[in-house]
C-alpha cells in the first residue's frame, strides 16, 4: 500500500465510496472501487483506513510530517521517520520524507540530542597514558602517544613512533622499521 501514488481527488471519491451500498458504475468510480475492494479500506471519523492506519494522500505528506515533527515524537533521520510514521500511516516513502528533512534542516538544528548513558565513557584527549605519567610528573594525559603506519611508497619505515607533549603541543615523531615493544619501549626512552 505503501507503493501507491494516491492523489488527495481520488482519494476524496474514494472515501464517498466507501459504504455506498447502490454506486454508480462509471469509470472513474470503477477504478475506486476496485481500489476499496483489493485494500480492504474502511472509513472511520471521516478519514480512511487501511489495516487501522490512516491514508495519506501525496499532498498532505507535508502537512503530516510537519505536525509529526513538532509533537516531538518523530525522529528527524529517514528511517526513524519512517518507521515512526508507518505505525499510524499509510502513503509515506523514504525518498520524500528524505527531501523534506533536508529542506527542513533548522528543525534538526534546533532539536537537542538525547545523551545516551555509554557503559565506556569516550575520554577527552587522544593517545595511550603511560605509567611514567606520574602527578608528580604532570599528571595523567600530560603525553600523548601513538603508532602510525608509514606507506611503502613513501619510505622503508613501516610506522612512526608519535609522542604530544599535551601542555606544549611538541611532537616527537619516531620512524621504526618493526612495532615490537622493545621498539616502541627504546623510542618512548628516547622522548623521556
Amino acid at each position: 500500500m505503501n507503493k501507491c501514488r494516491i492523489q488527495r481527488t481520488f482519494l476524496r471519491r474514494v472515501h464517498d465510496l466507501i459504504g455506498d451500498k447502490n454506486p454508480k458504475d462509471t469509470k472513474l468510480n470503477r477504478r475506486a472501487l476496485l481500489f476499496i475492494q483489493k485494500w480492504e479500506l474502511s472509513k472511520k471519523n471521516g478519514m480512511v483506513f487501511h489495516a487501522g492506519l490512516q491514508v495519506i494522500p501525496i499532498q498532505d505528506t507535508e502537512a503530516i510530517l510537519k505536525q509529526e515533527a513538532m509533537t516531538g515524537g518523530m525522529p528527524l533521520s529517514r528511517d526513524g521517520a519512517f518507521n515512526y510514521l508507518k505505525r499510524s500511516y499509510v502513503g509515506f516513502k523514504k525518498r520524500r520524507i528524505m527531501d523534506w528533512l533536508n529542506r527542513v534542516e533548522s528543525l534538526q538544528l534546533n532539536k537537542r540530542r538525547v545523551q545516551v548513558a555509554r557503559s565506556k565513557p569516550a575520554r577527552g584527549r587522544e593517545g595511550a597514558t603511560n605509567w611514567r605519567m606520574a602527578s608528580f610528573n604532570e599528571g595523567r594525559f600530560n603525553l600523548g602517544v601513538d603508532l602510525f603506519d608509514i606507506p611503502r611508497e613513501w619510505s622503508h619505515f613501516g610506522h612512526f613512533f608519535v609522542a604530544v607533549l599535551q601542555k606544549t603541543g611538541y611532537t616527537w615523531a619516531i620512524p621504526l622499521l618493526k612495532k615490537d615493544a622493545k621498539k616502541n619501549l627504546v623510542a618512548l626512552k628516547r622522548v623521556f
